[in-house]
C-alpha cells in the first residue's frame, strides 16, 4: 500500500511538474513545495475518491459505452484545484501556428476549456511517466 502510494506521488509529482513548466493552463505557485503538495493531493483524490466517482456515474459510463469516462479526470482535477490554494487552472491565449501553409489564428482558451485540456494532459503524461517506469524496472 505504502510502495504504492508513494510510486503514484512520484508519477504525479513529475507529470505536474511537466505539465506546470510547458503548459500555459496549469500555474502551480511556490514551486517545487506547491508541486509536492498538489501531487500529494492528487494522489489522495486518485486513491480514494476517483473509485467512488467511478461508481456514480457507472450509468453514465455504461449509456455512452465509457466515452465519457474523463469526466472522473476533469472532477478530480476540479477538486484537487479546490483543495490546494497553490494549484489553479486558468485560461491562457493560444498565439496561432503558421506551419507549410496552414495558418491557424490565436485565440483565447476559456477557463473550462482549458480545465478539460489540463486534465487530459495530466492523465495522458502520468501514463506515460508509468510505463516508462515499469519498463526500466523490468530492464
Amino acid at each position: 500500500m505504502i510502495k504504492s502510494l508513494l510510486r503514484n506521488f512520484l508519477i504525479n509529482y513529475f507529470a505536474l511538474s511537466f505539465l506546470n513548466e510547458f503548459f500555459l493552463g496549469l500555474v502551480i505557485k511556490e514551486g517545487l513545495v506547491g508541486i509536492a503538495l498538489t501531487a500529494a493531493v492528487v494522489t489522495l483524490v486518485t486513491k480514494f475518491v476517483k473509485p467512488l466517482l467511478k461508481t456514480l456515474l457507472l450509468p453514465i459510463n455504461v449509456l455512452t459505452l465509457g466515452t465519457l469516462r474523463w469526466i472522473v479526470d476533469i472532477i478530480n482535477l476540479a477538486v484537487v484545484i479546490l483543495f490546494v490554494p497553490q494549484a489553479d487552472v486558468l485560461g491562457f491565449y493560444f498565439s496561432g501556428v503558421d506551419f507549410q501553409g496552414i495558418s491557424l489564428q490565436g485565440f483565447l482558451v476559456p477557463r473550462v476549456i482549458s480545465l478539460i485540456l489540463t486534465a487530459v494532459l495530466l492523465t495522458s503524461t502520468k501514463k506515460i511517466i508509468s510505463k516508462i517506469m515499469v519498463k526500466t524496472k523490468d530492464s
